[in-house]
């Protein structure tokens, strides 16, 4: 007969725990911040068990007929060469003598992020785990959004608010979707969430997430709204694509062995953007302190993004020395960047018309070290992407400190030794930041030597992320 004493042990101990678990409920119930994922190593057991998704066949006028009209669809510009492959953009030819392997087939495409949308309805077209509507755990709405948006936005004639207002119509008559509100089905934006969650008469963007149907679905996007946590509960952001898309395990291997170089690095600090007009704001202060700083390369790109490869191109130095020129170059030329990132120590990622910025994963991509000056613009947005400790493998600078003190002066005091630390975590977390080639194919499908990757990329880590908060949102 257990004595007075250990019964009291036993029943204080469960008290404890059911404590704890109470608590933990509650922080992901009700929790403001997304849950970073326990799955930090980069080997993904594949299975379809839980996680079998089917994919919703629309009409081709929220899709299909949008990348049929790539040549119009943001005039002036010719976008067609970014819905090449998938989605990833047209290939490019990029083979920098330090390259450690020479790949078999192109890895380098020239990706931009509204085809994020494309590129996941392609993946998804391709991938193992799909099933039929009576089956599905999980429901994909190819809608193309970010794109239907930016087509509205250049062509007055078309109502920006339409085709996302005639899908919800016919959502609502559909029994699987109306069963749980929405929870379970999701969408991919290339566009960040901000853009879909406008007040009325506002002419830039839409009201499409205003709408409760909507709040309910999972949102992929490439930045979730910081602002009302009421909003932003369902929305996952993912990086933004890079001009990586590797086709096996080795191919990953050889990016970040290209990453972790830094005999070349002979730039200490680098930045990259369009020069804006306007006067003022950190970027433009930023843009002058690196123009007359010979520590500092600025790399100004003109025209924009549907311009071909121009005479621009011949202004980029190539192998030349780089180190304190300010250098202008298309920006549709993906090279200058690359060979800018990689011979560089510290990339500066000042915020643009938003908190995140592309160049931050081109930067990761190349061992630039980013440098960032607010958390928004990466630490607290790609949680599932990134590793908890955002000071590991970036440095964040307040706009307080930029007003006291000069910014490289400031970098010129890290030691070299956290440098080191920090471009080998960068090598850690390469792989969960790049999207494969569009054809990767999975060990459960093929058994083609070289080709299977068995590690995810971060499209797989996109939908572990839709399965973990559809489980959450479970029961609500």
């Amino acid at each position: 007969m257990p004595s007075v004493r250990s019964r009291i042990f036993f029943l204080s101990t469960w008290l404890v725990i059911l404590i704890l678990i109470s608590f933990y409920q509650y922080r992901r119930r009700f929790g403001t911040t997304p849950q970073r994922s326990l799955l930090l190593d980069h080997h993904l057991p594949f299975s379809c068990e839980g996680r079998w998704i089917h994919i919703y066949n629309l009409s081709d006028i929220y899709n299909e007929n949008l990348v049929r009209n790539c040549s119009t669809f943001k005039k002036p510009e010719d976008l067609c060469p970014y819905m090449e492959n998938g989605g990833m953009g047209r290939a490019f030819t990029y083979e920098p003598e330090i390259f450690p392997v020479k790949s078999e087939g192109s890895v380098w495409f020239n990706s931009w992020q509204s085809s994020l949308e494309l590129y996941f309805h392609e993946r998804l077209l391709q991938y193992p785990c799909i099933a039929p509507i009576e089956s599905a755990d999980m429901f994909y709405v190819p809608f193309y959004a970010g794109m239907d948006l930016s087509y509205s936005m250049t062509h007055r004639s078309v109502k920006k608010e339409a085709h996302y207002v005639e899908l919800l119509t016919w959502l609502r008559e559909q029994y699987f979707f109306t069963r749980r509100g929405g929870l379970d089905h999701f969408i991919t934006l290339g566009r960040i969430a901000l853009d879909f969650r406008r007040p009325r008469g506002d002419s830039w963007g839409t009201q499409m997430l205003l709408h409760p149907e909507f709040q309910n679905m999972v949102k992929l996007t490439v930045e979730r709204d910081g602002g009302t946590p009421a909003f932003s509960k369902n929305e996952i952001a993912i990086p933004y694509p890079t001009y990586y898309h590797a086709r096996s395990d080795r191919q990953v291997e050889d990016v970040v062995s290209w990453a972790l170089q830094s005999h070349q690095r002979s730039v200490f600090v680098a930045l990259a953007g369009i020069r804006k007009q306007r006067l003022g704001g950190i970027r433009e202060k930023l843009m002058r302190d690196c123009e007359s700083d010979g520590r500092c390369t600025l790399l100004i790109c003109e025209g924009h993004e549907g311009v071909n490869q121009t005479d621009l191109d011949t202004r980029y130095p190539g192998n030349l020395p780089i180190a304190g020129h300010n250098l202008h170059t298309s920006c549709n030329y993906p090279s200058a960047p690359l060979d800018t990132f990689h011979r560089s120590q510290f990339c500066l990622q000042p915020p643009g018309d938003s908190p995140t910025r592309r160049s931050f994963f081109d930067a990761l991509v190349a061992g630039c070290i980013p440098v960032i000056f607010k958390p928004t613009a990466a630490w607290t947005q790609y949680i599932s992407f990134l590793p908890e400790n955002g000071e590991s493998f970036s440095i964040l600078i307040p706009f307080s400190k930029l007003r006291k003190d000069n910014v490289i002066d400031m970098l010129t005091r890290i030691p070299q030794t956290q440098i080191v630390a920090m471009r080998a975590k960068i090598g850690e977390l390469l792989p969960r930041i790049l999207y494969a080639h569009v054809a990767r194919k999975y060990p459960s499908t093929s058994g083609a030597n070289g080709t299977v990757m068995e590690n995810p990329d971060a499209f797989d880590l996109a939908l572990v992320e839709v399965h973990n908060l559809m489980k959450r949102n479970e029961g609500k």
